[in-house]
């Protein structure tokens, strides 16, 4: 795209850690070794746990994307053996409060690189630093393979990401490309910004949500995988996207 018809995105939503906001479903089985999941989020508070996405099977096994105070983790936990399948933790810290980050987190586990089963990217560039790295072992099986309570956005009991989402898709069965959802701006080659995935092929347990309807911020604008919203209003609809950006205060200064 060139500058002049570049995507913009419309909506966001914001979710509130006081009001414990989240999204949830309890959809049917989706595939358990390949899958991905992209989204932009704007931080509005650091120093929290937040969850982006979350699962726990009747075993309390667990698949989760985390905000994890100012790191990122994922995470599939084995609740009958008590051991992780696949567990990173980030080095990096992020702490932005005024920009977006796409965080795109790809599983393909009968990759026959060990090391290449779980990718995580931030603004489209991988990240390979982790202060604990996990890998999966070949074939191993998310416990999205099962059914049980999803959320997204945080959790039923507390853990809600403080900030903005926008753009939040679940590609299930497919192993994406960072090129499927984010390019270089032409204007300023060192900025990722968001491609148009309204016309991407999705089946199965795969959504998309542009949070464009502000009566029903759950929809799935590409399907019927819809959510429920939990402690949102359509108030919380925002125009704050990753090519709308309002400045915020600098939360390290305060």
């Amino acid at each position: 795209n060139s500058a002049s018809d570049a995507y913009e995105v419309a909506n966001s939503v914001r979710l509130n850690n006081a009001d414990n906001a989240y999204f949830s479903q309890t959809p049917s089985a989706s595939s358990g070794t390949t899958f991905t999941y992209s989204m932009w989020i704007k931080r509005g508070r650091i120093g929290l746990n937040g969850y982006l996405i979350r699962m726990v099977a009747a075993d309390n096994s667990e698949a989760d994307l985390i905000i994890e105070s100012d790191k990122i983790r994922i995470q599939e936990y084995n609740g009958s053996t008590g051991a992780n399948k696949w567990k990173y933790i980030t080095n990096r810290v992020f702490r932005d409060c005024n920009a977006y980050y796409h965080i795109m987190y790809v599983a393909d586990t009968n990759n026959g690189t060990a090391g290449d089963r779980i990718k995580l990217f931030i603004n489209g560039v991988r990240e390979t630093s982790f202060s604990t790295e996990v890998n999966p072992s070949s074939g191993a099986t998310s416990c999205l393979a099962g059914t049980g309570a999803r959320t997204f956005g945080g959790k039923a009991s507390s853990g809600s990401f403080d900030g903005y989402m926008a753009e939040c898709v679940y590609v299930d069965g497919t192993a994406k490309s960072t090129s499927d959802f984010g390019e270089y701006s032409e204007d300023s080659p060192q900025i990722w910004i968001p491609k148009d995935v309204s016309s991407m092929t999705l089946s199965g347990e795969s959504w998309y949500m542009n949070f464009e309807d502000s009566s029903n911020l759950g929809n799935d604008a590409a399907g019927s995988n819809n959510w429920t919203s939990n402690n949102l209003a359509a108030t919380d609809q925002s125009i704050s996207t990753p090519t709308n950006i309002f400045a915020s205060g600098n939360v390290l200064l305060k």
